[in-house]
């Protein structure tokens, strides 16, 4: 009699056995353990939650390249998986590769045309391309869908002051200022669009207190510096106003 055991078949943990083995690793961040289960997986049933998993691992492990190849054969099963798009979105937007994070990310949205975060991801890799009246119009959408999504209301807001539509940006970042009134990014935004208006020593109030709460955001820095030469500047006005009369 032969001691070979018959192969009945069956994955030895069951159907998707290393897959659900490797989502407990994955979970206590035990990650080795997690894409050796995922692969055993993938070489018994090439399951593509299998993949898409693999992919999250090395897309927060830095290795995109590899992130890439899994979400992609996760997504060679299912064409339809939104988050396999908007993950790659992200990848392509960390890598610079801005066109296809817009690819990507569209198809995201095509897919559910309902989900705030694909559209705000979306938005954001405009910014990061520079097309800024796309990314307005992303980020427009997103507050429809979500309308206290405050990163994007932060963007837009950023983005409409310095478009020149300053009324408008302005309202959009007290909206935000009211869920984090003490954010400095939306406190020096706020103050810039301020300025543009020419409201000088509201401004000013608005960019000392963003200053007072980030010390070494360069971009706050910056706008605290801009006020202040503009405040000093609009002394100097009035100081030669008084003499001259």
């Amino acid at each position: 009699m032969s001691r070979n055991r018959r192969r009945s078949g069956n994955p030895p943990y069951g159907q998707y056995g290393h897959f659900e083995i490797g989502e407990l690793a994955q979970h206590v961040r035990l990650y080795r353990r997690a894409i050796a289960e995922y692969r055993k997986e993938i070489g018994l049933t090439n399951y593509y939650k299998a993949h898409y998993n693999l992919g999250t691992i090395f897309g927060e492990r830095g290795r995109y390249d590899k992130a890439i190849r899994s979400y992609q054969s996760a997504l060679r099963q299912r064409p339809d998986l939104g988050d396999a798009y908007n993950n790659l979105g992200i990848i392509y937007r960390r890598r610079r590769q801005y066109r296809e994070a817009i690819r990507a990310l569209s198809r995201a949205c095509r897919i559910d045309p309902r989900d705030p975060v694909y559209r705000f991801n979306l938005g954001f890799a405009y910014v990061s391309a520079r097309k800024d009246r796309e990314a307005i119009a992303a980020f427009r959408r997103t507050l429809a869908l979500a309308p206290s999504h405050l990163d994007a209301m932060k963007n837009l807001g950023f983005l409409l002051v310095d478009m020149g539509h300053v009324p408008e940006g302005i309202r959009i970042l007290v909206r935000a200022r009211r869920i984090a009134p003490r954010d400095p990014e939306i406190l020096a935004d706020l103050a810039l669009g301020y300025l543009r208006q020419g409201g000088v020593a509201v401004a000013a109030r608005v960019a000392h207190r963003a200053r007072r709460l980030s010390r070494k955001d360069r971009r706050v820095v910056a706008i605290f510096r801009r006020v202040r030469e503009a405040t000093e500047k609009a002394r100097k006005v009035r100081h030669a106003a008084g003499r001259s009369h």
